[in-house]
């Protein structure tokens, strides 16, 4: 009988199990995605504030959810970096940080919709078209349950457990 415990497998990417590397990989998109979305929520924004017409259908604190969605958006940008760099170091807090973001990321896509709802009903009778927003949303969607389901996996509690 042996007394030598197991080697622990080294932390990095080419050691990660392969749902691990799949998490990685869309958190790295999802920081893309992110950064095009803070953008045009910015650039969406600027060309409403410009048009009169758009400003008298819109709620007086559409603004301000703008601005809270940009700023959110950039938060979010950052910290899909961050844990994606650390879920490669085995980090059990990268682990748990990315399962909150997604699991309050998701409860604010349902705020939003809940909120805008009438904007969304409103808008459309004017002839705005919201495919490319509930496309979007269903894709970040059904990557944030992935995400989910890989992370809360036995395989990857026992990689970031070290």
């Amino acid at each position: 009988m042996s007394n030598h415990a197991t080697p622990e497998i080294p932390p990095g990417f080419s050691n990660m199990p392969g749902g691990g590397k799949f998490v990685v990989v869309l958190l790295w998109i999802r920081f893309g995605i992110g950064i095009c979305a803070a953008i045009g929520l910015g650039a969406t924004n600027s060309a409403l504030s410009d048009n009169p017409g758009a400003q008298e259908l819109l709620p007086d604190w559409f603004g301000t959810f703008v601005a809270f969605s940009v700023i959110q958006t950039i938060i979010w940008v950052i910290l899909y970096a961050v844990f994606a760099v650390k879920l490669t170091q085995r980090s059990s807090s990268a682990r748990t940080g990315t399962l909150v973001l997604e699991i309050v990321g998701l409860a604010l896509t349902g705020l939003s919709y809940a909120l805008m709802q009438g904007t969304y009903s409103n808008l459309a009778e004017h002839g705005a078209d919201f495919t490319g927003t509930y496309i979007g949303s269903g894709i970040g969607l059904v990557l944030s349950l992935i995400v989910i389901g890989i992370l809360v996996s036995n395989e990857m509690k026992q990689w970031c457990d070290r």
